[in-house]
């Protein structure tokens, strides 16, 4: 009896202290829960009160007149509100679009030097490409009207099927690259640069709403936008007034601005997530996304906004912060980044993600502005008969200001080649002169960023 009356005292102890764990570990939880909300609280209002917006309602455009708006014309417009109607118009699409297949021609790599090949997508078609393109006239009539439209204003709420449109506009964009190339070898350049227009309207359609997804999804879409151009100057096909015009397009895109923008519109949508969840399954570990949304709010605004910095103009892989490793699923799930770190684990996890946008926005545009000196030089060689020595010669004539390279803020470096034709390069992610030389796959990591023109025979 006394060993039996011993077991229950004992456990009945441990019964007592482990009520009394449970209950200090809640009243922990609780405590953080009010601490952090409250350090979040804070840290927002003193944002606030410096300009800064954290919720999505503020990066909504006022509404506009549906006849003023890209996505509200009635291809686009069925394209986002039926998943139906969306399957249909990339069927009818993906004849035309080169990733549609394996072995399918593809559409050059200005890049690397890389042209069109019309003869193989003749081939693929069965016909001229301009020829099999009418099938499809309507469509691209269309989209062409709507790129004109002075708005793109796409429904926040809708965001998730901003990819369902993004698949169109994606084939819409590689149809009018594969036309405007075909228009251009064909000597077509008025039309082609119509397409040129198009392509621009497409993609400056993408950045909204602003996001790091729609701003990698305009990134991506002008480095194809500039491979008619690219080969227009490489043919000497753009006249003195077209070149003028494509300068003009050239010189509106300001990806260092774009991109801060999307990056704010990205913590907004960072932050709307984690405000989901707090109203969620989260109820017992707040603390953790409160203090995880202050971490990332802060990261972005100390660490990122300074680091696209319209007015310096200048994005050095040098000052980028460090990348964190990824979660190892084989490694102690403690060694893991998020139970080391867990009021920060966003924090950590967004960096890598954020270090390649910012790379990818670097490249965007240095490709904007050596496309703007390649226009530059092709009026001054259609005025002298030659290149100049220096780009300096470019400016006032033909250039108000000299873009520098946004790696280092330094001049690019320009040399005219034995051929007649030139070099044209940034440093490159890697910041270093390799001459410029592009690696063979177009690694943004590694070579220079180069624009310059096949070699002639």
């Amino acid at each position: 009896m006394k060993k039996r009356s011993l077991f229950w005292k004992i456990a009945g102890r441990v019964f007592l202290a482990a009520v009394a764990l449970v209950a200090i570990g809640l009243l922990v939880i609780a405590e953080e829960n009010v601490r952090a909300k409250w350090l979040w609280e804070r840290y927002k209002r003193q944002a606030e009160a410096r300009g800064e917006r954290f919720d999505l309602a503020a990066f909504a455009s006022p509404a506009v007149p549906d006849e003023q708006n890209f996505y509200k014309t009635p291809l686009l417009k069925a394209v986002i509100t039926n998943t139906n109607a969306a399957a249909a118009v990339q069927k009818r699409l993906e004849r035309f679009d080169p990733w549609g297949g394996e072995n399918w021609p593809r559409l050059g790599k200005w890049a690397t030097g890389v042209s069109v090949d019309q003869k193989a997508w003749a081939e693929h078609l069965g016909s001229d490409p301009l020829q099999a393109l009418k099938a499809i006239d309507p469509e691209l009539e269309e989209i062409s009207q709507a790129s004109r439209r002075p708005f793109a204003q796409f429904p926040i709420s809708l965001e998730m099927r901003y990819l369902r449109l993004y698949l169109s506009l994606r084939q819409a964009t590689q149809i009018f690259l594969l036309r405007a190339t075909a228009r251009m070898d064909q000597g077509q350049s008025s039309l082609a640069l119509e397409d040129v227009k198009t392509l621009f309207g497409i993609s400056k359609a993408a950045s909204e709403p602003p996001s790091l997804m729609s701003l990698m999804m305009e990134v991506g879409m002008v480095c194809a936008d500039l491979q008619p151009v690219w080969e227009g100057l490489a043919a000497h096909r753009w006249d003195e007034s077209q070149l003028v015009e494509i300068q003009q397009m050239l010189a509106q895109r300001d990806f260092l601005d774009a991109g801060l923008r999307g990056m704010k519109g990205e913590r907004a949508f960072a932050i709307a997530a984690c405000t989901t969840q707090l109203s969620g399954y989260w109820r017992l570990a707040r603390n953790v996304l409160y203090q995880n949304t202050l971490a990332l709010s802060r990261c972005y605004e100390e660490q990122f906004f300074p680091f696209l910095d319209p007015a310096s103009r200048v994005i050095s892989p040098q000052a980028l912060p460090p990348v964190m490793p990824s979660i190892d699923e084989n490694a102690p799930i403690w060694s893991n980044p998020f139970w080391r770190h867990p009021y920060t684990c966003l924090f950590e996890l967004a960096i890598p993600v954020m270090n390649n946008g910012f790379k990818k926005i670097a490249y965007a545009q240095t490709a904007v502005d050596e496309a703007r000196i390649g226009c530059a030089l092709e009026r001054y060689r259609l005025a002298y008969g030659e290149y100049p020595e220096k780009l300096e010669a470019l400016v006032p004539r033909y250039l108000d200001l000299l873009p520098w390279d946004i790696i280092t803020g330094q001049p690019l470096h320009y040399k005219r080649t034995a051929d007649g034709l030139f070099c044209l390069y940034s440093v490159g992610w890697n910041v270093t002169d390799d001459h410029g030389e592009v690696t063979e796959g177009c690694d943004l990591a590694q070579g220079d960023w180069a624009w310059r023109y096949p070699a002639r025979p």
